[in-house]
């Protein structure tokens, strides 16, 4: 709503364009992306990325140590053991309810009300189209929590059936 900005009086003599909140300023999503080896690519993980600028340092500093870690799901799948391959789908898939459930409250709270204050007239309907479109932390919203959430699901790791020579 404001493309140069907000001038904050007393802090800089020009305006300074900030983000509004986003859940992908939670340090506790990023840090299971990072322990799972969950990539994001593109504009969604240049999002994501920008959005640890938000956080305080030593959470940052936590997802950058997690991200250059040797890969957990590198591990898991050389490894061949079933229990670790499905304790590890376990967390992704509960990441993955997490994403779903989190869309579904923006679909409820964020875009149905605003399409009914556009429809009824609403003065501010301005409002409600532009965070339909656009979440509060300036993303491309219902593109964006899709796209986290199908990245996550994209994570999963198949099974590979046992032969005869591995029982």
């Amino acid at each position: 709503m404001l493309p140069r900005g907000l001038l904050y009086e007393g802090v800089s003599n020009e305006p300074i364009l900030l983000s509004g909140g986003s859940a992908a300023q939670s340090s506790a999503i990023q840090c299971f992306d990072a322990l799972l080896c969950i990539q994001h690519e593109g504009e969604t993980g240049a999002f994501l990325t920008r959005m640890r600028d938000y956080m305080p340092p030593a959470h940052r500093h936590l997802i950058e140590t997690l991200s250059v870690c040797p890969s957990l799901r590198d591990f898991i799948t050389t490894c061949s053991s079933s229990d670790l391959c499905q304790g590890y789908n376990s967390c992704v898939t509960a990441l993955v309810d997490i994403r779903s459930y989190h869309l579904n409250t923006v679909a409820k709270y964020v875009i149905v009300p605003g399409n009914r204050a556009r429809s009824m007239g609403c003065p501010l309907r301005g409002v409600g189209t532009a965070l339909n479109t656009t979440g509060t932390g300036g993303s491309n919203l219902m593109v964006f929590l899709k796209s986290v959430r199908n990245t996550t699901q994209k994570a999963l790791i198949l099974e590979r059936p046992t032969t005869s020579r591995e029982t």
